[in-house]
């Protein structure tokens, strides 16, 4: 499998969606952020060339905390990739969260505790399978963590009624 290194780079609009509590749980949920990734070569076609089945995005902070996410870099018809200004764009999804806590029981939940992590990350997105190799897609992608204080809540968009 070829090496890649493919330039990315991150819009500096965030939007987040709030966390929810779980009563059943007794917990309460997790910041989730979103923004968009802006690539010039179109990081879907190596995803579909090579047959990868997960795009994760990293970016690890300390001992205690990283970055996670997942990209979408399979094309799907209700999700299409656009090109705008000779950039490909695919939506990132993502939380702050320990390093391997599937549970998310203590990850970022407020957005005073962003105050405590670093300012500035080196992100990497990583192609993979879920038996075989992974591939780092690219590195070095600088998020600014201080830009999500001033993420812009996400509203669903209203589905309208049939009469």
């Amino acid at each position: 499998m070829p090496e890649y290194q493919v330039p990315v780079i991150l819009e500096p609009q965030y939007t987040f969606v709030p966390p929810q509590n779980i009563p059943e749980l007794n917990r309460h949920g997790y910041l989730m952020f979103n923004i968009t990734a802006l690539s010039e070569k179109p990081l879907h076609k190596i995803y579909d060339e090579y047959r990868f089945h997960y795009a994760h995005f990293k970016c690890p902070i300390d001992d205690k905390f990283e970055v996670t996410g997942s990209l979408a870099a399979n094309e799907f018809e209700d999700n299409p990739i656009i090109y705008e200004n000779h950039y490909f764009k695919y939506d990132v999804s993502f939380t702050i969260c320990p390093e391997n806590d599937a549970s998310k029981l203590e990850c970022i939940y407020d957005f005073k505790q962003l105050k405590a992590l670093p300012k500035e990350l080196s992100c990497r997105v990583i192609f993979g399978r879920m038996f075989g190799q992974s591939a780092v897609i690219t590195e070095n992608i600088k998020m600014d963590i201080s830009q999500l204080e001033h993420a812009k809540l996400y509203v669903a968009p209203q589905l309208e009624k049939d009469e």
